[in-house]
């Protein structure tokens, strides 16, 4: 009984070290296409700011995924002809409902590209 307790243990220990070299091979895989195409499209200086998370004016919404993630709220405004987004990361903790600043990192886009942003150190 215990050898099969162990040899079904072995192999789950085998089957989640299996799955984690996976996700980390089609990760590093994605990353270095997201490199590539970055390089070829916005130029080896943007690659580079990517490479150390750092935003810049004009960079794309999808780039702001990679150095922050997923955004923690999302202000939409839409006007004809103009699409304007504020993200939200990084919540203050023990913020008031009524207080100016819930979020440690606001960035603004205007259809789908930085404009600006404000962050507090």
């Amino acid at each position: 009984m215990e050898i099969i307790f162990f040899i079904l243990f072995g192999l789950y220990l085998f089957k989640l070290f299996h799955n984690r070299s996976k996700e980390k091979r089609e990760y590093f895989e994605a990353r270095q296409e997201l490199f590539a195409n970055t390089r070829q499209i916005l130029g080896a200086d943007a690659l580079q700011k990517l490479k150390d998370n750092i935003i810049w004016v004009g960079m794309p919404k999808c780039l702001v995924v990679y150095v922050y993630g997923r955004p923690d709220e999302v202000i939409k405004r839409e006007t004809p002809g103009n699409y304007e987004q504020t993200w939200f990361f990084e919540p203050i903790q023990n913020a008031r409902s009524n207080a100016r600043r819930k979020y440690k990192i606001e960035i603004y886009f205007h259809n789908g590209f930085i404009t600006s942003w404000d962050i507090l150190t």
